[in-house]
């Protein structure tokens, strides 16, 4: 996630930030496991903080449906499918 993110390397890199650039050069070459999840949460921090790779549409369960089933309806809150109904053939 951060590689596709901050990579300045990357092909797929969509931010370039040098706070966030130096703090993933520490991370890649620290050896202590505290101090690592303490660079993490900075990166995770300075994504957030900054909405930098802020999605435009955020959902819960990744789906795929196949066209056979036309009156699919993932609903609005976690775990409302419709399975039932399609059971039914309603």
């Amino acid at each position: 996630l951060i590689d596709k993110y901050a990579a300045p390397t990357a092909k797929s890199a969509s931010i370039r930030d040098p706070e966030l650039d130096s703090l993933m050069d520490a991370v890649i070459h620290q050896a202590d496991r505290e101090k690592t999840y303490a660079l993490m949460r900075s990166i995770f921090n300075r994504l957030r903080s900054e909405h930098l790779g802020l999605p435009l549409v955020y959902y819960h369960t990744p789906y795929a449906t196949s066209k056979r089933v036309p009156r699919w309806n993932p609903g609005a809150i976690m775990y409302e499918l419709n399975v039932d109904e399609l059971l039914a053939g309603k």
